[in-house]
């Protein structure tokens, strides 16, 4: 695992409405599948109040079970996509990593979502600067629907978590 050991602190609004969250953000890719019906808030998520977030990342490539097991282990979960809105909007240059490469591509294990004629649940993250679905991430469901397999992410990924 690579070692990001700051904490980030932010006001998260959980009773504003998703749609509100996305106006504070600077790009959305296909904004209309970022609503409160795809992505509702979770039954934790009221009120407004401070949490800090940790970033995880990985030298090899892992799958989300592996990421979310170390994240429990830490007393930490994975975020959602309000969450993740939130760390955007109060730590925006926490995405630039400072070399050649830009921007990291952080995403939000807490919110899965299957888009219509898709086989693989995503999660929101945000690549090279914008909000955006990432299909290839998370898992895919067998015909019968009792099996999942979890594909891999890429070391050029970071998972963002609620302490």
């Amino acid at each position: 695992m690579r070692e990001i050991p700051q904490v980030f602190p932010a006001f998260i609004y959980y009773d504003r409405p998703l749609e509100h969250l996305l106006k504070m953000v600077p790009s959305v890719c296909s904004l209309n599948l970022f609503t409160s019906k795809n992505f509702p808030a979770a039954p934790d998520e009221v009120g407004d109040r401070k949490i800090d977030f940790r970033l995880y990342g990985f030298e090899e490539k892992v799958r989300s079970n592996i990421v979310i097991g170390q994240m429990r282990k830490d007393d930490c979960r994975p975020a959602t996509l309000r969450s993740l809105l939130a760390f955007w909007i109060f730590n925006p240059t926490s995405f630039w990593c400072g070399h050649n490469t830009g921007f990291w591509k952080i995403t939000a294990l807490g919110s899965l979502w299957t888009p219509p004629q898709e086989f693989f649940e995503q999660s929101p993250g945000i690549n090279f600067g914008t909000l955006r679905l990432d299909s290839n991430q998370t898992g895919m469901y067998s015909e019968d629907n009792d099996q999942r397999e979890f594909k891999e992410w890429g070391t050029d990924w970071l998972f963002l978590a609620v302490k």
